[in-house]
C-alpha cells in the first residue's frame, strides 16, 4: 500500500474574512496525495485550484483544518519559521515561471535557492549541476544571461532553480502555457523522469491531453469543494465530470467511446495496441 505523502484534513480557506469582500474558495477539503503520485487538480476559474496548491506549499495558511507534508503540520496557528520549514522539500513552479528569472547569469540564478539554503558551494555546484541535467540543458549556458534564451530554454532553467534545491514534492500551476509543442514535449520528459525517480507532483493543467497517460491521480474541484478524486479512467468515464469541469476527453479516449471500444485507453498508442489486439481477436472483445 501506497505511503501518503500529503493529507489534508477538513481544510477550509476564507480571503478577506470578516469584511464585505469575505470569499470562501475552499470549503472542508479532505484529500490524500500518495508519495511518488502524479496529481492533476482541474477545474473551472475560481474553483479553488491555486488556493489549494498554495496552502499545500504553505505560502499562506488555512482558515481552519490542517496539512501535513512529511509529518510537518500547517494549520492557522504555524508560524512562519514553521512555514518556511514546512515548505523546504516543496518546490513551486509558478505559471510563467521565466518571468522570476531575475540574476544576471543562469547560474547566480539556480544558486540562490540553495544559497539561502546555506549549503556549502561544492553541495551547490552539485544540485546546480544535477539540476541542468535534469531539465536538458548544457553546463555552457551558466555564464549566459537568463534573458538571452529562447521562451522554451528560460522556462526550463526557472524549473532547474526550483529543482536544485531538490524537492520531494514539485508543485505546477499551468506549466505548458505559452508554450510550443517541442517545448510540451521537453516538459513532458522532464517531469515523467522526476516522477520516475520518486518526486511527488501536483500539476495545475486544463491540458489533460498531454499528460494523462503520466497521471495517477485526478482531483476535481468547484465552488471549492472536491468533487472526484480518482484516477483517469473513472474520470475520463463520467461524462457529468468532463462537462462540469469543462474538459475535454483526450482523443484516444473520444475516438475508443466512437467505435465502441469497452476500454478507455488513456494515449494514441495504447488506443492502437487496443485496436490490434481486438484485430487479432477477430473483434470478440466487445461480445
Amino acid at each position: 500500500m501506497a505511503k501518503t505523502k500529503i493529507e489534508l484534513k477538513n481544510v477550509s480557506f476564507t480571503y478577506q474574512p470578516g469584511t464585505p469582500m469575505e470569499y470562501q474558495a475552499l470549503d472542508n477539503i479532505n484529500l490524500k496525495i500518495d508519495d511518488g503520485a502524479f496529481t492533476v487538480l482541474v477545474g473551472q476559474t475560481g474553483s479553488g485550484k491555486s488556493t489549494l496548491v498554495n496552502l499545500i506549499d504553505a505560502l499562506t495558511q488555512p482558515t481552519s483544518g490542517q496539512i501535513i507534508v512529511n509529518n510537518h503540520l500547517l494549520n492557522s496557528q504555524t508560524s512562519k519559521k514553521e512555514q518556511e520549514i514546512f515548505r523546504r522539500n516543496i518546490g513551486y513552479v509558478f505559471q510563467f515561471p521565466e518571468r522570476q528569472l531575475f540574476a544576471q547569469t543562469v547560474r547566480e540564478d539556480l544558486e540562490f535557492g540553495p544559497r539561502n539554503l546555506r549549503w556549502s558551494q561544492s553541495k551547490i555546484d552539485d544540485a546546480v549541476m544535477k539540476a541542468l541535467e535534469t531539465v536538458q540543458l548544457d553546463s555552457k549556458i551558466l555564464n549566459s544571461s537568463p534573458f538571452s534564451l529562447s521562451g522554451g530554454q528560460k522556462r526550463r532553467v526557472a524549473i532547474a532553480g526550483v529543482l536544485a534545491m531538490n524537492p520531494e514534492v514539485l508543485v505546477l500551476d499551468e506549466p505548458a502555457v505559452g508554450l510550443d509543442s517541442l517545448s510540451i514535449k521537453q516538459l513532458l520528459n522532464i517531469l515523467t523522469d522526476l516522477n520516475q525517480r520518486g518526486v511527488t507532483i501536483i500539476m495545475i493543467t486544463h491540458y489533460l491531453e498531454m499528460i494523462t497517460s503520466l497521471v495517477t491521480q485526478i482531483v476535481a474541484l468547484h465552488n471549492g469543494k472536491i468533487t472526484f478524486d480518482g484516477s483517469p479512467q473513472e474520470f475520463f468515464k463520467s461524462q457529468t465530470m468532463l462537462k462540469k469541469s469543462k474538459l475535454l476527453a483526450p482523443k484516444s479516449v473520444q475516438i475508443s467511446r466512437e467505435i465502441g471500444l469497452s476500454s478507455l485507453p488513456l494515449s494514441i498508442d495504447d488506443l492502437s495496441m487496443e485496436i490490434i489486439k481486438q484485430l487479432k481477436n477477430g473483434g470478440r472483445a466487445n461480445e
